[in-house]
């Protein structure tokens, strides 16, 4: 299933900064866990692509 990184990307720039903060603190715990088990690599991989518009 293709990822549609414009709506992603649009549907966070419309949260709250609170929830964009949220967001990015989730998808790092997220990124840390993965990292630790070694596995699922792609969903490390999207969760690094999608926290780049957090930080951007």
């Amino acid at each position: 299933m293709a990822i549609n990184w414009d709506i992603l990307k649009a549907q966070y720039l419309q949260a709250n900064r609170a929830t964009q903060l949220d967001s990015l603190a989730l998808n790092l715990t997220r990124i840390r866990v993965l990292a630790r088990s070694g596995t699922d690599e792609s969903v490390a991989q999207h969760l690094v692509r999608e926290s780049q518009f957090f930080i951007e």
